[in-house]
């Protein structure tokens, strides 16, 4: 055996010498190819390009190898370079027309042959790359398609084309790449996700990336092919135990944030990468000032998906000097919805707009602060804080501590509308101006939680600012859900979400405080919520003390064992932990990591704690139950080993790890201040 492969390697060697080969050569060559190791020494030194024109002609270019199973790790696959594509795509700029009509014929399986044909497609003239497209969609069919970075690829053509002014054709290409799937929810039956088949990872840096020069000059291409791809998505997704059809429609609790820039926690959700290259896109058409952009907002504000709802507002938040004639219109159709489901982002839309609305809605939006006092949520709140903390309140009896209650929320909503206050108004605030304190800027991190959402809590985001972080602490510990509030309203989850906004808010008073929650008897759905709260903070450019905020964090991640028994999908320790990777790795991405010599070296032991987490969720692909129309074989988001790696626990620890790293090189033992 050994002495006919090497009697095999003379002959090839002789075909590899001739200078000016024929089909037959061809041919007789080809029967050698079709052994692995023969077709990777011949491809690695073949230079002669004559040979091209002779395997096109004998179709060999079709012949492409296929992924092959694991048989001791069945569903597992590995996927074979295709030796002969490679030598193509080395000589694809002399041999443009050959590298299009092979990628038009190309069907296969291989996603490493896939992702070298798109090399090749790269280095040939753009129309004839345009042409190529009609095949993206089948690649990005196959069934391993998300086991490679097919989606990445693909974006690097479609940016290629948009350079070269091919939009229709990288209009093409982001319609397929954002195509979305089906895939099943683990932890509850019967819910079905709008997931996509390429890896979630690479999707994402795809449109991140190679959207750039697309959504600048065809803003509204780019919009009508998200938004049908945005409209796909919702109505794929099934939540039996939560939601009818229509219902889901109205809902839009996937998106905690409209502005794409505070995008922090939808690394897996398709729709919400959607949301963020459509606005980016918008964001492009309203600075040069489109039309027809006018039209895109007045359909949205009557639309029947809350989220197209949403992205009407904070377009005429945004830009509402440009569509004057829907700023009123908007707050019309919005103003009981967005006091409810939207609160914060309705509430912004109202004072960047308040001088663009008619006098009497102005007078309406400055009433509405005025005759809160005698809405029932309004009372109970007060009479709730009063209550608890008496001494908190200026005056003796009840009833002056009840007006100073009124005149300070007052206040804190008069302070937005300051520059266009007149009369009774303007001479509150300037009274009120001298007894109270300026409220901090909103923080944009997660939506208003209010007690429309579902059972009263303790504490609500406009109130929780009342209380101190260790009166806080207290209700967290002492707080337990209504039996009969089921799963819609995770009652845990919004309180952690409440507290989520206060510490981005006080992110100093909680850094002080940090190891109050040290307390066994916190569950851990508030320490994630905490640490997500720093992190939003982190990217507001808050900076704060990091002391305790170490020592909370090591010690849980030194807990192994979750001894509390949990509502229905409310976050676990595992969940913390994944949060505290999350902050350490945002943190120590900042231009100026703050850090002590003895912090860093803290750091690197909570890292190395969490690179040794088992999670629980890293599973292999389960059997499901698949909607008409789909392939059960890749019916699933992200649970490849490759994909559940980048965005584990262990994942995120190790770019952490990563970049402390860096910071302990170059700062061993300074504090940056």
């Amino acid at each position: 055996m050994h002495n006919k492969f090497y009697d095999d390697i003379k002959k090839i060697d002789k075909f590899i010498r001739i200078e000016n080969p024929t089909i037959d050569d061809a041919k007789e060559l080809c029967k050698y190819l079709k052994f692995e190791n023969y077709s990777k020494y011949v491809f690695q030194e073949l230079r002669n390009p004559l040979w091209v024109e002779l395997f096109q002609k004998i179709d060999f270019f079709s012949v492409v190898p296929d992924p092959i199973e694991d048989s001791e790790n069945p569903g597992y696959f590995s996927f074979p370079r295709w030796w002969a594509g490679e030598y193509l795509a080395k000589l694809a700029s002399q041999y443009p027309g050959i590298v299009r009509d092979v990628a038009l014929d190309l069907e296969t399986e291989n996603s490493r042959a896939i992702k070298t044909m798109l090399d090749a497609i790269l280095h040939i003239p753009p129309d004839l790359a345009s042409q190529t497209v009609t095949s993206f969609e089948r690649w990005s069919r196959t069934r391993f398609v998300h086991a490679m970075i097919i989606a990445y690829e693909m974006g690097h053509v479609m940016d290629y084309l948009s350079r070269e002014g091919y939009f229709e054709a990288a209009l093409e290409i982001l319609r397929v790449i954002t195509e979305p799937y089906p895939i099943k929810e683990q932890y509850r039956e019967g819910t079905i996700l709008a997931g996509s088949r390429h890896d979630i990872y690479w999707l994402r840096k795809a449109l991140f990336e190679s959207t750039t020069l697309l959504v600048t000059e065809n803003s509204l291409g780019v919009v009508d092919v998200i938004e049908s791809r945005l409209v796909e998505s919702i109505d794929m997704e099934v939540h039996p135990e939560v939601y009818d059809e229509d219902d889901f429609k109205n809902h839009s609790y996937w998106r905690l944030n409209i502005d794409p820039d505070l995008d922090s926690d939808y690394r897996q959700d398709i729709k919400n990468m959607l949301v963020n290259v459509m606005l980016k896109a918008y964001y492009q058409a309203c600075d040069r000032q489109l039309p027809e952009v006018s039209t895109y907002i007045e359909k949205y504000l009557v639309s029947e998906y809350a989220i197209f709802r949403r992205v009407a507002v904070h377009l005429l938040r945004l830009f509402g000097d440009q569509f004057t004639d829907l700023v009123e219109r908007a707050y019309l159709l919005n103003k009981e919805e967005g006091k409810l489901a939207f609160r914060s982002e309705f509430e912004r839309f109202l004072e960047s707009q308040f001088g663009n609305f008619s006098t009497e809605i102005q007078h309406e939006i400055l009433q509405d602060i005025y005759n809160a006092k005698n809405e029932d949520w309004f009372v109970e709140r007060m009479d709730r804080l009063i209550e608890a903390n008496p001494d908190r309140f200026v005056g003796k009896s009840r009833e002056e501590k009840e007006e100073s209650y009124i005149a300070e929320i007052r206040f804190r909503e008069l302070y937005r509308f300051q520059n266009f206050l007149s009369g009774e108004y303007l001479d509150d605030f300037m009274r009120w101006e001298k007894e109270y304190k300026s409220p901090e800027p909103i923080i944009e991190g997660v939506v208003t939680v209010t007690e429309d959402d579902g059972p009263p809590l303790p504490f609500t985001e406009e109130s929780v600012g009342d209380y101190s972080v260790e009166e806080i602490v207290r209700v967290l510990i002492d707080y337990s859900p209504p039996p009969d509030s089921g799963m819609r309203f995770e009652t845990r989850t919004r309180l952690g979400r409440v507290l989520e906004v206060d510490v981005a808010k006080r992110c100093d008073e909680y850094s002080i405080n940090t190891l109050l929650f040290k307390d066994e008897e916190i569950r851990f759905v508030y320490h994630s919520f905490l640490f997500s709260g720093l992190e939003n903070a982190i990217k507001a450019e808050k900076r704060f003390d990091m002391d305790a905020i170490l020592d909370l964090a090591e010690y849980l991640v030194q807990l192994d064992e979750d001894p509390f028994e949990k509502q229905d999908y409310e976050p676990s320790l595992e969940s913390a932990k994944r949060a505290i990777a999350g902050f350490l790795e945002a943190f120590l991405r900042t231009k100026e990591p703050y850090l002590s010599g003895e912090q860093v070296e803290q750091i690197g032991k909570i890292l190395k704690g969490l690179l040794w987490i088992e999670e629980a969720n890293l599973e292999l692909r389960k059997e499901i139950d698949v909607p008409s129309g789909f392939d059960p074989r890749t019916m699933s988001l992200g649970d490849d080993p490759a994909t559940q790696s980048l965005n584990s626990i262990r994942g995120q620890a190790m770019h952490a790890l990563i970049t402390v790293s860096y910071t302990h090189l170059t700062l061993p033992t300074k504090r940056i201040v």
